[in-house]
């Protein structure tokens, strides 16, 4: 399969592949008295007067609101720059301690806390979730809160005010497999486990409920101190800096986990399921990034990757695992509830060298009244290609240097979160993200173009709203704990575009079509709608405790793609030019429908924790014919795709002491074939076709897994295995080859179908260390084998054995980290020697090493700045990440290997103010 940036180039040629203030008339706080309370009007008027950002606003300082009449990026910027800068700060607000996240939110480890007191277990919660969030996003907030006790940000009075977790009433559990909590730190003040876990939180009594995807064993959230401290900006950096288990493939643009990658890996923003995009005119999935590149990751708070089989946790998709992004909440710079109109802010810019880039990004929070808040976010980054380790420069398919490239990104986001009386809330967010890469390709082939004279162009964009209602019963008398429904409209675009300078020339004497200016444009556009209910009722007898939780969830699709043209072809169609085809649809408009049900009891007794799941999905894709569709020459009548699909899963946990644990989970899992699978119809009847296929079925999961995991103040450790079985694997193969006998498609016929079987098992562990005040030790390995059982080849989407381990020191104002990651070589290719003509085989990636290190400075003249730089790739290393490499598959590369070389030494700098 030819990635994105090669293939675009060589259409002519088939493509291979608050806790409220108290309202008292005068409060004193640190010998500052905080004067009786105004009328609205009054305090409006005054801080008018008093804020120049305010004025602005009015229209009383005509000429600065002139001045903000710029790009929305630069408009929102300087708002949030003016509005930081003019707000002075609660008397009584304290900042966090330097070392601490600007958005004090806790990392969770590998592995989930183990109970710390077995003989009395918690009475499981009831759910709080806001923008589609699940249950685990509501819980990782008050884990946050947990660290900012620690910081000053919330007094022990606000803590007692919301309940004392070891109070013998009814406690909130909400670590996940049984899980108690520990303090967050020990006795010495060392930092304790990554995540800690809140009773219940600060900013209003209310209880948090575990969700399926709490209950899976192999957790990790990566918070927002994570992501700074490795200064990522980009899913391949957070693959190479953050954890061994997960992976990313930059030829295909997605996430790899477990040896499956693409669609088979769930991606969710904000409870928002993310388009998976793929223009098969440019080869199946390179053109994709599944939503992957629709985020800024400035404007992320933690990132949660659940690895394993489970389709119950979500449908369709996650046959692999799930990732869960949560981005910014006003409540994540909000730490400490304020009076009406405080205001926090957050500005943060910084560089990389390895894409020559900058970034800028600010976000504002408030409280419009002391139940009413906001958040607006606005940030751009802006930067060129990502350079690699290739030498060989020039023109043509020789190049094995990066192609030079420009790219911008521009990104806003609003929340409103509202609280009523009687446990209810209500949540708005809306979201805007556009990406653009504009690429000159220095790399295309010189039988076609003029050298030099190809650029490419991709446009992603990404709208999205989201409405969230969510009820808990305070009494927690009702005949249901908690009410949780959301629902979320998106519309998700890819643009790809070419322009090019084709070569004139001739063949037998006959000049050859199209030459001079050429242009070609694809887009793909597909809109969601979701709709999501979920109820959760707790029971508890004398010897068990059971949890129920039961829900439904809604959404439909509606995808369309159209493929425009410019050249001079004349009329009839020359010879040539049937091999580049537009001004048509490659696919039918296409309809798609998805709902599930699912069902699920947590049973707890004594030391033992047993969770079985049930979901049941039904699905549906329906083809609808196009004046465009119909312009297609390869067009046939397309029938409608449907099928259903049973989902069970199975965990039981074993506590035999306070702090370890064993676990075993079976679980299945499948993905709903995709429109693109289904309808798409590229070519003409001379030549060659690429197609769907309108009957397959969906592909379906089982797995095994089992471990244990150890967890104190200190250290924690975890171990698993996995063993995990695919049927109906659906892969893009060769239906027929060439045959010039055949009156129709007579060069290639290729399409999509389902594979007999496929495995994959491996082992996973993990663990850290807190060996000394300031001082952590931490490393993660992953390593697993996979077959085609069909044809006994090795899978190459499966990473071979890899490994990372850091140690880091950090104090209040400054810290540093260093950490080393290995890979073995990869020999467990699918063809391992040469094709029956000779060709070259996969290439089989040598195994490597390289060391990055991190500091950062929080001065403590300057409250609220942090300076953070670090140096990747130490030692120049030249290496490779296998998944990166495409697949020979038996015919040998149609590029140089070193132009997938990773990036050499690099560096980044990041300044971040918080106010």
């Amino acid at each position: 399969m030819k990635n994105h940036e090669q293939s675009i180039a060589d259409e002519s040629e088939p493509a291979s592949e608050g806790i409220n203030e108290a309202e008292n008339s005068s409060l004193s706080l640190e010998g500052v008295t905080v004067p009786e309370r105004q009328s609205d009007a009054a305090w409006a008027e005054g801080a008018r007067k008093a804020n120049p950002v305010l004025r602005i606003i009015a229209g009383d300082d005509q000429p600065a609101a002139n001045a903000l009449k710029l790009h929305p990026l630069a408009s929102w910027l300087a708002f949030g720059v003016l509005l930081a800068a003019a707000v002075p700060a609660p008397s009584h607000a304290k900042m966090p301690a330097p070392s601490q996240s600007y958005f004090a939110t806790a990392e969770r480890s590998h592995v989930p806390v183990t109970r710390r007191n077995a003989a009395r277990p918690p009475v499981r919660p009831s759910p709080v979730r806001s923008s589609g969030t699940s249950g685990s996003t509501a819980r990782r907030r008050q884990v946050a809160i947990a660290a900012l006790a620690e910081t000053g940000f919330v007094s022990d009075g606000e803590r007692q005010g919301v309940g004392d977790p070891n109070d013998q009433g009814p406690v909130t559990d909400t670590a996940p497999s049984g899980a108690m909590t520990e303090s967050p730190r020990d006795a010495e003040g060392v930092k304790g486990t990554d995540e800690q876990v809140l009773a219940s939180g600060v900013f209003s009594p209310i209880k948090v409920v575990a969700s399926p995807l709490d209950d899976e064993p192999w957790t990790t959230v990566i918070g927002r101190e994570r992501l700074d401290q490795w200064q990522v900006q980009d899913w391949n950096q957070l693959a190479n800096r953050v954890d061994a288990g997960v992976n990313f493939n930059a030829t295909d643009g997605s996430i790899n986990i477990r040896g499956l990658d693409k669609n088979r890996v769930l991606t969710r923003i904000d409870g928002v399921r993310q388009s998976w995009l793929s223009d098969i005119r440019y080869g199946y999935g390179t053109s994709v990034r599944g939503g992957l590149s629709s985020l800024d990751f400035n404007a992320v708070s933690d990132i949660t990757i659940q690895r394993g089989v489970d389709s119950a946790a979500a449908g369709s998709g996650a046959m692999a695992g799930l990732v869960d992004v949560r981005t910014l909440e006003p409540e994540d710079l909000l730490a400490k509830p304020r009076s009406r109109g405080g205001v926090a802010a957050l500005i943060k810019t910084g560089m990389q060298s390895v894409d020559s880039s900058w970034l800028v990004n600010a976000a504002l929070a408030g409280h419009v009244t002391d139940d009413l808040t906001w958040m607006l976010q606005a940030g751009g980054q802006f930067g060129h290609e990502t350079h690699n380790r290739g030498t060989e420069g020039g023109y043509g398919v020789t190049r094995s240097q990066a192609n030079p490239a420009n790219y911008s990104l521009q990104n806003y986001i609003l929340k409103l979160r509202q609280k009523f009386e009687g446990g209810h809330r209500l949540g708005l967010s809306g979201t805007y993200f556009e990406r653009q890469d504009d690429r000159t390709d220095l790399s295309a082939s010189l039988t076609y173009y003029y050298p030099g004279q190809v650029f490419t162009s991709d446009t992603v964009k990404r709208k999205a709203i989201a409405l969230d209602y969510n009820w808990d019963d305070p009494a927690g008398t009702g005949i249901l704990d908690s009410v949780a429904l959301n629902a979320y409209w998106q519309q998700a675009d890819l643009e790809t575009q070419l322009d090019g300078n084709r070569i004139k020339s001739y063949a037998r004497g006959r000049l050859k079509y199209p030459f001079g200016p050429y242009g070609r444009h694809s887009s793909m556009q597909e809109t969601t709608l979701s709709a999501q209910g979920v109820v959760v009722k707790s029971l508890q007898s004398a010897a068990l405790r059971q949890r129920w939780e039961a829900g439904v969830q809604w959404y439909g699709t509606r995808l369309t793609q159209f493929a425009g043209a410019s050249d001079n072809c004349p009329e009839p169609v020359a010879r040539s030019c049937p091999f580049i085809k537009a001004n048509q649809a490659d696919m039918p408009n296409s309809k798609g429908n998805q709902w599930g049900l699912w069902l699920q009891n947590r049973m707890t007794f004594g030391q033992f924790e047993v969770t079985p799941t049930l979901r049941y999905d039904y699905y549906q894709q329906r083809p609808q014919n196009t004046s465009d569709f119909v312009a297609n020459p390869a067009h046939v009548p397309l029938p409608d795709s449907s099928g259903a699909a049973w989902s069970p899963k199975v965990l039981v946990a074993w506590s035999p002491l306070p702090d370890f644990s064993v676990y075993a989970q079976y679980a299945k899992g499948f993905t709903a074939p995709t429109a693109t699978q289904l309808f798409s119809r590229y070519g003409t009847p001379q030549t060659y076709l690429y197609k769907g296929n309108p009957h397959l079925k969906a592909e379906t999961s089982h797995g095994w897994e089992t471990g244990v995991r150890y967890e104190s103040a200190r250290a924690g450790a975890a171990l698993t295995y996995f063993d995990n079985h695919y049927s109906n694997f659906i892969q893009q193969v060769v239906v027929a080859g060439m045959d010039f006998r055949r009156p129709s498609y007579p060069m290639l016929i290729q399409g999509f179908d389902n594979l007999e079987s496929v495995r994959i098992y491996g082992v996973e562990a993990g663990g850290h260390w807190n060996f000394a005040r300031g001082w952590r030790l931490s490393g993660s390995l992953a390593w697993a084998v996979g077959k085609d059982l069909g044809t006994d080849r090795y899978l190459n989407s499966v990473a071979p054995l890899t490994a990372m381990l850091g140690v880091s020191y950090s104090q209040d104002t400054w810290g540093v980290a260093a950490q080393i990651k290995a890979a073995t070589s990869r020999s467990n290719v699918a063809y391992p020697t040469k094709g029956p003509q000779g060709q070259g085989p996969d290439f089989q990636a040598p195994g490597y090493g390289i060391v990055d290190v991190t500091a950062y400075w929080s001065p403590a003249e300057v409250k609220g700045l942090t300076i953070r730089a670090g140096v990747y790739n130490l030692f120049n290393k030249t290496y490779w990440n296998a998944l990166d490499v495409p697949s020979g598959a038996g015919r040998g590369m149609s590029r140089p290997v070193d132009l997938y070389t990773q990036p050499g030494i690099n560096y980044g700098l990041t300044v971040t103010y918080r106010y």
